[in-house]
Order: C-alpha cells, then sequence, then structure tokens
C-alpha cells in the first residue's frame, strides 16, 4: 500500500479501491482498513475477485490482471453490442458505440467496475434476444457481484419474463441473485452495515453546476460539457 499514489487533497477514487480489495479480497489481512465504507466497496467483489484468482495472489501481479480483466471487459461489452446490433438489422461495426458510453470512458481512466457492469448487461441482453437462457442466468449472477445495482438489472429480466408468461425462465432470473445475497450476507458479518442518505437534498446538483460552469479543457464547447457533466454524474453515483 506504501507505493500506492494518491492526488493531493483526495481520498482516492473508486479504482484504487477495488485494487485494494483485490490484494485482499476475503479481508483476511487488514486492507479493508484502506477501503472506504467497506461494507458497501466490498458487496462488489467480481472484479477484485477475478484480478486476485487471475495474479495467482501475487501483489505484483494483481496490479497488472485487473486492469487486463477490465479491459477485457471493454473487449466484451463491445462484441456483445455489434452482436445487437446485427440482432437489430445495423452493422456490427455499430459495436464500436460501447465506447460512447460515459461510464465506459471513466472505468476506462480510473478502473471503475462499471465498464464490466454495462458489458455484461449488454451480454445479458444478447441472451435474452436469442433465447440462451443458461448464458442469461450466468450473465445475470456476474451483473449482482459486480455491483448491487446490477439486481435492478436481474429484476427487470424477471419482471419482463414474468410479463411474457414464462414463469421457469423469469424464476431463474430471480435467483440469479442468490450468489450476490449471500456475498452480501458474509460481508456484512465482518462489517455491519451501515444507514446512508441514498437520495441526497440537491439530487444532481454537481452535474447543473458543471454544465452551466464547466472547466476549461482544450475541446470544443459541447465535448466539454458532456465530459464534465459525465464526469460529476459519477461522482454523484458512486
Amino acid at each position: 500500500m506504501d507505493g500506492m499514489y494518491r492526488f493531493p487533497d483526495g481520498n482516492g477514487f473508486d479504482g484504487q479501491v477495488c485494487l485494494t480489495m483485490a490484494l485482499d479480497p476475503l479481508f483476511r489481512h487488514g486492507t479493508a482498513a484502506y477501503v472506504d465504507d467497506p461494507g458497501l466497496r466490498y458487496r462488489r467483489i467480481l472484479l477484485p475477485a477475478a484480478a486476485y484468482l487471475a495474479g495467482l495472489g501475487n501483489a505484483r501481479a494483481i496490479v497488472y490482471t485487473y486492469i487486463l480483466i477490465n479491459l477485457g471487459f471493454l473487449y466484451l461489452g463491445t462484441w456483445w453490442m455489434g452482436k445487437l446490433a446485427v440482432l437489430c438489422g445495423r452493422r456490427a461495426a455499430w459495436g464500436w458505440m460501447f465506447l460512447m458510453i460515459p461510464c465506459v470512458l471513466i472505468s476506462l481512466d480510473r478502473q471503475t467496475v462499471d465498464m464490466a457492469l454495462t458489458a455484461l448487461a449488454l451480454g445479458a441482453m444478447y441472451a435474452w434476444q436469442t433465447r440462451r437462457w443458461r448464458m442469461l442466468f450466468v450473465l445475470l449472477v456476474l451483473v449482482c457481484l459486480v455491483r448491487e445495482t446490477g439486481i435492478i438489472i436481474a429484476g427487470g429480466f424477471s419482471l419482463a419474463l414474468l410479463f411474457q408468461q414464462r414463469w421457469r425462465y423469469a424464476g431463474l432470473c430471480a435467483l440469479a441473485a442468490t450468489p450476490f445475497l449471500a456475498w452480501t450476507w458474509i460481508v456484512g458479518l465482518y462489517f455491519p452495515p451501515m444507514l446512508r442518505e441514498w437520495l441526497t437534498t440537491d439530487p444532481y446538483g454537481w452535474t447543473i453546476h458543471a454544465m452551466l460552469h464547466p472547466a476549461s479543457l482544450p475541446f470544443s464547447a459541447g465535448i466539454q460539457r458532456w465530459y464534465i457533466a459525465s464526469i460529476y454524474w459519477r461522482s454523484e453515483g458512486s
């Protein structure tokens, strides 16, 4: 941890926290003390655990495996978006639009988990469109383990299948959240849950301020406003 750089007057960022978790995914060596709100952060275990396993527990290797795995989700997200474009009658080259999603650009810069969440969500949509139910189940399990908001995605698929009267598959999608719930229970044994304010008194205030008063960047006015707004939107959603 001594060799990790932190910007002056900053508490770090999500990617730094995830890398810290990757060095100790089972919180056995005390690194959770370096994680802000470990009860929340450790629920987002998929990327840290995958980096730890790929690096065989070697701290020096984990730094690189974490980045490589995140780049792997860049490939998967682009590939699945291209597949969905083909299903919609478009060229597969439209898959490169995956790079236009704000959280993808931010994840490439800050190594956050949101690119993996988005890529897996696209894969789940492709599996649903092509009626690959086993693939859908596996991807929804992973979506939930990437970030707790993945439960909303799994719930959405389950609800859609209920409307289609596909009772069996709707139940399968609901069960996809079970591994996440089990892991959340384990995390809660070590880090008691805390009550937190989910809705701020001024929701998206930073985003509105950034759009009205953007920072000076070497881009055109339109791109500059979009870029700054996406950063502040991500900051409020963390």
